[in-house]
């Protein structure tokens, strides 16, 4: 069995209501997609090559895998890997893009071997996992009627918390929209905050301190996502957890922060 083709397919769908974090706004969703098909006709999709990343799957990545096994996934992994890793790519979009062709890879075998993908992860182990709401975006005119509502919304579907976002406001504008919302789900629900990287340490930690009295489980991404040493200062200078991961791409900047925490 080999690789016979690889195809990328971007889509998009427009928002009802643009809704933005700290770093930007957007009017609508995108996502890009990654079709594997071997020559017995066995289809793995893959998803994480929006944009650029794209590029890099037709360009670079898909005339290495084209012809193998798609058995053989560290193998793959490895190729790919370190075929951006000497140009810096290895990486954002082209973390991405090997994201995406591992996924499908994946997909590939468990389709080969009858079995769900969790089961080749080490299989079940629970019947269910707590899930929590990320939402609460910045949209205009929100406050308080919509913003609220959303976050009642929430509550009434039965999750255990929700993440809000902060770092698109002041300081104090940013406070006032997360105390709002504890006051309208009350103690007893979950609340975390996502910065997205706004701030400098100083600044995040300025926020975290107004934000204490608020019992947030985390503050997430409070600091650019390579910044060691202001996530360290951020967690030792604030009483809630700091989270944060989301930007990093592989095992060896996940060591680089474990290795320090």
């Amino acid at each position: 069995m080999e690789i016979k083709n690889l195809e990328t397919f971007q889509l998009s769908a427009p928002l009802e209501i643009p809704f933005g974090w700290s770093q930007d706004t957007i009017s609508s969703r995108s996502v890009g997609l990654v079709k594997i098909t071997t020559d017995d006709g066995i289809v793995g999709w893959g998803e994480g090559c929006g944009g650029p990343s794209a590029a890099v799957v037709e360009d670079i990545l898909a005339p290495l895998i084209i012809g193998e096994n798609p058995i053989n996934r560290l193998k793959l992994w490895q190729k790919m890997f370190h075929s951006l890793y000497n140009a810096n790519l290895a990486v954002g979009y082209g973390g991405s893009a090997i994201s995406a062709i591992d996924t499908a890879l994946w997909d590939i075998t468990g389709k080969i071997l009858g079995l769900p993908i969790y089961d080749l992860l080490g299989g079940q182990i629970r019947n269910s996992v707590p899930v929590y709401a990320t939402g609460l975006y910045y949209t205009e005119g929100e406050m308080p009627t919509r913003l609220l509502a959303e976050a009642r919304g929430y509550v009434e579907s039965g999750f255990i918390g929700m993440k809000t976002k902060i770092g698109g406001l002041k300081i104090e504008d940013d406070v006032k929209r997360v105390k709002a919302i504890r006051d309208e789900i009350g103690p007893d629900i979950k609340l975390m905050v996502d910065a997205n990287q706004a701030y400098n340490a100083s600044s995040a930690i300025r926020i975290g301190q107004k934000l204490a009295h608020l019992d947030l489980v985390w503050f997430e991404e409070p600091v650019n996502a390579q910044d060691i040493d202001g996530y360290l200062s951020v967690k030792s200078s604030l009483p809630m957890a700091i989270a944060g991961g989301e930007n990093l791409r592989t095992r060896y900047e996940f060591q680089q922060f474990l290795s320090r925490r």
